[in-house]
C-alpha cells in the first residue's frame, strides 16, 4: 500500500502498539517525537495521514517550538496531509493557552477538528484494534475506492 502515514508523539512507548499494528497492515509509517521534526519532513514529503498527539508542552523549550494546536494549524494551512487523526491523552480539562486559533477550551478545538473532517481519539480509550480498523476504513474510502 503506497499510503504514507506520519505518527507524532513525544513518548514512543505511548504509540508503539498502534505503530506496530499499522506496520503489520503493510503501511509505510514514519515516527517523529516533535512537531518540528515532523514539519521538516512534511515540507519535503507530504503525508496522506498524520496521527498526532496534541500535548507537546514538555518538548517546547523556546518560542520557536510549536504546541499541538500550532502543529495542527500548520498542517492545515500548508496542506501537509490529507487527513489528521488526533490521538490524545487530553480529557477535556485543557485551559486556553496562547494559540492562533483562540479556542476557549479543548472541547472547542476538538469540535473544530471534527468540522474539518479530521478525527479525534482519546489515546487510552481507543483500543488498538478499533483504531487500526478506523485507519483502514479511512484509507479504503479515501484512497482505494477513489481509484
Amino acid at each position: 500500500k503506497d499510503i504514507s502515514i506520519i505518527m507524532v508523539d513525544r513518548e514512543p512507548h505511548n504509540v508503539k502498539l498502534y505503530f506496530e499494528k499499522l506496520e503489520l497492515e503493510g503501511f509505510d509509517i514514519k515516527y517523529f517525537e516533535s512537531p518540528d521534526q515532523a514539519i521538516r519532513h512534511l515540507v519535503e514529503e507530504k503525508a496522506n495521514i498524520i496521527i498526532s498527539e496534541m500535548d507537546f508542552e514538555d518538548v517546547i523549550r523556546d518560542e520557536n517550538r510549536q504546541s499541538g494546536i500550532e502543529f495542527y494549524k500548520q498542517i492545515k494551512d500548508k496542506c501537509l496531509a490529507d487527513k489528521v487523526i488526533i490521538l490524545s491523552n487530553h480529557n477535556g480539562s485543557w485551559s486556553a493557552k496562547k494559540n492562533s486559533f483562540h479556542f476557549k477550551n479543548y472541547g472547542q478545538f476538538i469540535e473544530h477538528v471534527k468540522e474539518q473532517g479530521d478525527l479525534y481519539f482519546q489515546k487510552f480509550d481507543a483500543t488498538t484494534t478499533s483504531f487500526v480498523k478506523t485507519v483502514n476504513k479511512i484509507i479504503k474510502e479515501q484512497y482505494l475506492l477513489a481509484n
